[in-house]
Parts: C-alpha cells; structure tokens; sequence
C-alpha cells in the first residue's frame, strides 16, 4: 500500500484558480456590482462643473448656519446655562468662520462664472 493517496487534491487548486471565499456566490455579485459601477458611473455622465456648482450652494447654506449660530450665541438670551463670556468667545468665532467660509464660497463662484465664460 502507498504512504501517500494517487488522487488528486482538488481543494489545493481552488487557490490556484482564485475561486472567491466560503461564498462564491456573494463573492461575484460584489465583483458584478464593482464591474457595473466601474462601466455605468453616473459620475462620468455629470460635468465637474456641476458638483462645483452643488459644492457652492453646499457651501452657502453652511456658512449661513455658522453666521445664525454665531449671531444668535451672542446677542439673542438663548441657551442660558452657558456663561456669557463662553457664549460671546464661541459666537465671535462662528460668525467669524462663517463670514470665512462665505469669501471663499464668494470667490470660487466668481472663478467658476470666469471659467463658464471663457
């Protein structure tokens, strides 16, 4: 009798073949799903400038909460458990920012108005 059996080890080559996981099945439909993704992006189909656009008016709306924020922490009687000293320090701080945010979101407009024009 042979030390060793003459039949082939078919559970060596699964690795060799690059079957996928415990689940194969689960295995193709993730590399189907990736491959439809890869073929039918919807983000091939829309301009840049258009996100930009969406970034713009993202941009304008949080810029406008940290304004309202700053503005109501420092001058309306709101949330009086906080001291005011800390409500006036954190509302200068959100108005500032917000007012930061708004310029750029200003001159990002104005450079994409520019590039629409040429």
């Amino acid at each position: 009798m042979a030390e060793w059996s003459k039949a082939h080890a078919w559970k060596v080559c699964k690795r060799q073949k690059r079957f996928m996981g415990s689940n194969p099945i689960l295995s193709a439909k993730y590399y189907l799903f990736i491959s439809y993704v890869k073929n039918k992006s919807i983000y091939r189909n829309m301009d840049k400038k258009f996100f930009a656009k969406i970034m713009i008016y993202f941009g304008l709306m949080t810029s406008s909460i940290f304004i309202g924020l700053g503005v109501i922490l420092m001058f309306f009687p709101y949330f009086p458990f906080i001291p005011d000293d800390m409500k006036m320090l954190m509302g200068f701080f959100f108005l500032v920012y917000g007012i930061f945010r708004l310029v750029r979101i200003i001159l990002q407009f104005k450079e994409l108005r520019n590039d629409n024009n040429n």
